[in-house]
């Protein structure tokens, strides 16, 4: 810091631009770019955003909130739990979001099929009881 240089003020805006980037980098392993087209917006106004320079519309946090479960009053204040839940299977989908790469993602929206294989994969390493498949 110079010596008449004055310290970076951290108020509630900077402090929801951290916690939006590390839940981007890492928790949802997402790039700038993907982030800012779930969205809509362009990559160099997300960045600003992270940045501390501009603030999410209500329309963004909804969009948030409804791609990523993401809880709102986690973000904005950094209380209670990161991701929120409307309904049970709103939870059982967002798991395997929360803990694994862009890979994964990717290779579970090719066969949907894999999506149980590690969803229980996730809860065994978290030393939770698998979801146990119906009888066919």
């Amino acid at each position: 810091m110079l010596v008449n240089e004055k310290p970076k003020k951290t108020t509630a805006k900077t402090n929801m631009a951290q916690r939006l980037k590390k839940l981007r980098k890492e928790i949802l392993r997402l790039s700038q770019q993907k982030m800012a087209n779930s969205l809509l917006i362009a990559q160099s106004n997300y960045s600003k955003v992270e940045r501390g320079e501009r603030s999410l519309t209500i329309k963004q946090l909804t969009r948030l909130r409804e791609t990523y479960s993401i809880n709102i009053n986690w973000l904005l204040t950094g209380d209670g739990r990161m991701f929120q839940y409307s309904n049970g299977d709103d939870k059982k989908n967002s798991i395997i979001y929360e803990n694994i790469g862009e890979e994964i993602k990717e290779l579970i929206l090719l066969v949907p099929e894999l999506k149980e294989t590690f969803e229980n994969v996730i809860r065994t390493v978290k030393g939770e009881h698998p979801i146990e498949s119906p009888e066919e």
